[in-house]
């Protein structure tokens, strides 16, 4: 008995333009991306292929190849009347495509999201525990130092000191909405998975701290002066945080 073999899904050439882009200009990876999209990776890997050797262009990926620009999208497949079975497949197909699309445009929306809210780092804490004063102590600096004008997310990691009642009842009282990211899935808190790396990477793991006091005034010293206000940061068109902040309030104001 032989084997069925199923038919390769068709992507239209904007959807395969969007994709490329998140891993050729936002250094997404290939196996991520396609994941998040709901592709298979040798998809994707093949995609960003043609669009680096120059076979598709990013700008128009249709106009340049001539098989992708000659395929009908899937909603305007001609078949024939009487086999309702692959009409029915072409539908379900193009749902798929429009799905897709759609979840694309969220990721780049929340990706560029992401990147501005993470201005700079306005409120941390330390202590030689993980209660929950400590993440308290951590939102009340950054409140004081910038109180949102409207209603504002708060988002985490699901550790219990964000999950508990004090901490909650905190967030209502300040009228900021919680949000915490999916069980086991750091990429949905990565603009502070990025933080803590590069605190550890440039910074912690070079030093040796005599005392807990001694620690605590070297990080601040690098948080405030440093990170915020000196280091330049190439997802902010290599501008200090502090910099970058202050552009986005001229341009609200």
């Amino acid at each position: 008995m032989s084997k069925r073999v199923k038919a390769p899904r068709k992507h239209d050439p904007e959807f395969r333009k969007q994709a490329g882009r998140l891993v050729i200009d936002e250094g997404m990876s290939v196996s991520r991306t396609a994941a998040d999209l709901g592709i298979a990776s040798t998809t994707l890997d093949t995609w960003v292929r043609k669009f680096r050797d120059g076979t598709w262009s990013l700008d128009d990926c249709s106009t340049v190849s001539t098989s992708a620009s000659t395929k009908q999208s899937p909603s305007r497949v001609k078949l024939p009347s009487s086999s309702q079975k692959k009409s029915d497949q072409a539908t379900q197909m193009e749902i798929k495509n429009r799905e897709l699309e759609a979840k694309l445009r969220r990721m780049t929306m929340a990706r560029d999201i992401l990147k501005k809210a993470m201005a700079y780092c306005l409120g941390w804490a330390m202590a030689d525990n993980m209660e929950t004063k400590l993440v308290i102590d951590a939102l009340n600096m950054a409140l004081i130092r910038q109180k949102p004008k409207s209603a504002a997310i708060f988002h985490s990691d699901r550790g219990s000191q964000y999950a508990s009642y004090e901490f909650q009842g905190q967030l209502t009282a300040y009228g900021l909405v919680a949000s915490m990211s999916r069980s086991g899935n750091c990429y949905d808190n990565a603009p502070m998975e990025s933080f803590w790396h590069t605190l550890k990477t440039e910074f912690v793991h070079h030093e040796q701290f005599a005392t807990r006091a001694e620690a605590k005034a070297k990080i601040f010293e690098w948080i405030e002066v440093f990170y915020n206000r000196a280091r330049l940061h190439s997802s902010l068109g290599y501008k200090t945080r502090v910099d970058f902040a202050q552009e986005k309030m001229l341009d609200a104001a």
